[in-house]
């Protein structure tokens, strides 16, 4: 009468499960693989960037950030927000209003 399966006290073979944890462990090594030391910039690189990220910061312009996050460099379209230059903090927000905060060592290169 009751449709409701019991559990079998074996275990059934299930193709594929172990296929899984592999590819989890796999990535984790591939993930490791591809990091990158931070890269290091030059005054006028690091004033070059100040200059940008205050253009952004009043015309309120999308700029193009590259930044360096745990050992991987990245880029994303965002609007410069907020920057406290006694903290040395930037605070931007994308396209989709997402919030970002990033330390002005972090940032490699706006365009």
């Amino acid at each position: 009468m009751n449709d409701v399966k019991m559990q079998r006290a074996k275990r059934e073979w299930v193709p594929f499960t172990v296929m899984s944890e592999q590819l989890l462990s796999m990535r984790k090594v591939i993930g490791e693989k591809f990091k990158v030391q931070k890269p290091f910039l030059t005054k006028e690189a690091k004033e070059g960037i100040s200059d940008k990220l205050l253009m952004s910061l009043l015309s309120e312009k999308e700029i193009l950030v590259t930044y360096f996050e745990d050992g991987y460099i990245l880029t994303s379209y965002m609007t410069v927000v907020h920057i406290n230059p006694v903290k040395r903090i930037v605070m931007c927000t994308d396209a989709f209003y997402k919030t970002y905060v990033f330390n002005t060592t972090d940032i490699i290169e706006i365009a």
